[in-house]
């Protein structure tokens, strides 16, 4: 895709952006004060804090030496679902993540994995799994293609 939030099953949010890996990632420039009579010396961009993020370890996930990460919403975990990542140590890739979101009387855990697939090879969900109460499903995801074309009416910039 060219870029957009992702979703998963029922749209349940990754908490992520994709972006196309031609498309560099860049904050927007400053606007152009030039006019100002008072000297601009900084910009400032003011980020949320989100989630308190503790260091569990050091754990190997599908071959790759990740950092696990403890993730806990500072305010309603509903609007934060996001609960732990593993992050690779190497190329600082997400190779799995876990969020928690309501499902029904219960809560669900999502787990996702992901590892490179196609040509040229593109990080990808590689499994799921998913628990509420004793209901447990997953499925392994394989075979992953992608078009050599885009069709631009597919997209809306």
């Amino acid at each position: 895709m060219h870029g957009g939030y992702i979703t998963g099953p029922a749209g349940a949010p990754f908490g992520f952006y994709r972006r196309v890996p031609a498309t560099p990632l860049a904050t927007p420039p400053p606007p152009n004060l030039a006019a100002d009579p008072i000297q601009t010396i900084a910009t400032v961009q003011a980020v949320d804090r989100a989630y308190a993020i503790s260091l569990v370890g050091t754990e190997t996930v599908r071959g790759y030496v990740t950092m696990h990460l403890k993730l806990r919403p500072l305010r309603d975990p509903d609007l934060y679902p996001l609960r732990d990542l593993w992050v690779d140590q190497t190329t600082s890739n997400v190779v799995r993540l876990t969020y928690e979101q309501p499902f029904g009387p219960a809560r669900a855990q999502i787990t996702y994995d992901f590892a490179p697939s196609g040509v040229p090879p593109a990080w990808v969900i590689a499994a799921i799994s998913a628990s509420a109460g004793r209901q447990h499903v997953e499925q392994e995801l394989g075979d992953i293609s992608f078009p050599t074309t885009e069709p631009d009416a597919d997209f809306t910039p």
